[in-house]
């Protein structure tokens, strides 16, 4: 090993520690109840896919067409990836 490879490791173990919450000399605290750290955005989206996943699907319908002769569209079976 080499003494940068040697630094990388303790700072990645350090980081590790500290994100892990055991590092003993921070007040995590302090963090844990200020909201300008938190994450807005994955908080939004979460929510976002928790209504959109409790959502059913609907087939979007042509108007007019007989009710047993409803062209269903939106849905192809295709996959396009």
């Amino acid at each position: 090993m080499s003494k940068e490879d040697g630094l990388a490791r303790w700072k990645d173990t350090m980081e590790q520690r500290f994100l892990a919450g055991n590092d003993k000399e921070f007040d995590y605290s302090v963090v844990d109840s200020a909201e300008e750290w938190d994450d807005i955005k994955l908080e939004e989206r979460e929510r976002e896919e928790e209504w959109f996943d409790g959502q059913t699907p609907e087939f979007v319908t042509v108007e007019g067409e007989a009710q047993d002769m409803k062209k269903v569209e939106g849905e192809t079976g295709i996959q396009d990836f």
